[in-house]
C-alpha cells in the first residue's frame, strides 16, 4: 500500500477519514532509531511513544512496509492497518525478515497488538511472538494508544 512522502495513506477509504502516518527517526546513535509513531485516521489521533518504539531497529522509511485490510468480515478481526518495521539487515529478496509488526484498528487508530517477527528454519518460516507493550510503558501512557489497555 502506498505511503506518501508527506505521510498520507491515500488508499485508506474515506469512511475512516483522512489517513496519515508520521514516523520520527532519531539521528543519535545512542538512542532508539524510531523515536515515535503518529497515526491519524479521521478524528482519531494515536501517538506511540518511545517506551513502545524502543524495540524497533528500523533506521529509515525503506525498512517499513504498510498494508491494510477493510474488505474482510470483522467477526474475528476489525479492519486494520499493519505496519512492519524490518531490522536493518533485512533483505527484500527474502520472503521472511526479522523485525516487528504493529497492528492498528482502522476504526479507532488504537494499537491492537505488536509482534516480534523471528525468522526460523533457515529463512523458510516466520514466527510472530506477541510483545507485551503495556509492560514497556507506564500505565497512563499505554492507556492513550492501546486498544485494550490493562485495567
Amino acid at each position: 500500500m502506498p505511503w506518501s512522502l508527506d505521510g498520507s495513506l491515500p488508499n485508506i477509504p474515506q469512511e475512516f477519514g483522512s489517513a496519515s502516518l508520521s514516523i520520527d527517526f532519531s539521528q543519535q546513535t545512542d538512542q532508539t532509531p524510531v523515536a515515535s509513531i503518529d497515526l491519524t485516521l479521521g478524528k482519531n489521533r494515536t501517538h506511540i511513544p518511545t517506551c513502545a518504539t524502543s524495540l524497533l531497529q528500523t533506521r529509515n522509511r525503506n525498512g517499513i512496509k504498510v498494508s491494510a485490510s477493510w474488505y474482510h468480515q470483522e467477526i474475528a478481526l476489525p479492519y486494520y492497518l499493519q505496519i512492519v518495521f524490518f531490522d536493518p539487515e533485512f533483505d527484500q529478496s527474502q520472503r521472511f525478515n526479522p523485525g516487528y509488526t504493529l497492528l492498528f484498528n482502522l476504526h479507532t487508530g488504537k494499537l491492537m497488538k505488536m509482534e516480534a517477527n523471528v525468522v526460523r528454519q533457515s529463512g523458510k518460516g516466520l514466527q510472530m511472538i506477541p510483545v507485551d507493550v503495556a509492560s514497556l510503558c507506564r500505565h497512563n501512557e499505554s492507556r492513550n494508544f492501546l486498544a485494550n489497555p490493562p485495567g
